[in-house]
């Protein structure tokens, strides 16, 4: 589950309620609120907003984002993208939802940018599209969101060209992590970070890895035999 992170606190987004889908309702409590938010100041606009969402106040705090996000604030139109996503305070609209996440992303927003890769890949938001995906996870892999790495290094690992091709330019570039082998004969690869922890695989000499960080003596890899997450220790690699 994403979590949307926005000054005054953390909102995480739910499961699609069929109640939100009352159109008409909606918009007449959309109406109301928006005509009393259009009075307030511009400071903490966002701490206001996210108090409302904490408190489950949807229509309002949709007034404040909106005001935000049309004065180009990437973090509104992100959370947008999750009301009309889930129907937060307002009808569920998933084309809007896509607009929004799409409008972010291009301003470079990390979370929007996974967020619209992963509806691409879905198709659930509307027509699926895996290069277009791809396009998208790359860029959000390239901004550090971790998420994003592990989905292109899935996609590769069933075949997807185009996944394949996105971690071959951000490997080259230090972007998604970097190619390590296994340097001895037989290596265990760990589910942890400890020789105590469970051991997930046995690797031959010469198996590929990409290394994402360190703990300690330990690095954190991709294992595309296994296609996941793994430990292996620093002895045991080159």
């Amino acid at each position: 589950m994403n979590l949307v992170r926005f000054a005054g606190g953390a909102y995480r987004p739910g499961r699609k309620s069929p109640v939100t889908r009352l159109v008409g309702v909606l918009f007449l409590i959309l109406h109301v609120a928006c005509q009393n938010s259009a009075n307030a100041g511009k400071k903490d606009k966002i701490e206001e907003a996210a108090a409302l969402m904490e408190r489950g106040d949807y229509a309002p705090a949709y007034c404040i984002w909106m005001d935000l996000a049309d004065d180009g604030v990437t973090e509104a139109q992100y959370i947008l993208g999750w009301m009309y996503n889930n129907g937060y305070g307002v009808a569920i609209d998933d084309e809007r939802a896509r607009e929004w996440w799409a409008e972010a992303a291009d301003e470079g927003h990390v979370e929007a940018q996974f967020s619209l890769a992963m509806s691409l890949s879905q198709g659930s938001l509307g027509s699926k599209d895996l290069d277009q995906a791809v396009k998208w996870y790359s860029k959000a892999a390239q901004n550090g969101h971790e998420d994003a790495s592990l989905v292109l290094l899935a996609m590769a690992n069933q075949g997807d060209a185009a996944a394949s091709d996105a971690i071959k330019r951000l490997a080259k570039k230090g972007q998604i992590g970097t190619d390590v082998k296994i340097s001895v004969d037989l290596a265990n690869i760990r589910e942890k970070p400890s020789t105590k922890s469970h051991r997930l695989a046995t690797l031959k000499k010469g198996a590929r890895l990409i290394d994402f960080g360190r703990s300690g003596e330990w690095h954190k890899v991709w294992v595309p035999e296994l296609a996941r997450v793994a430990w292996v220790h620093e002895g045991l690699v080159e």
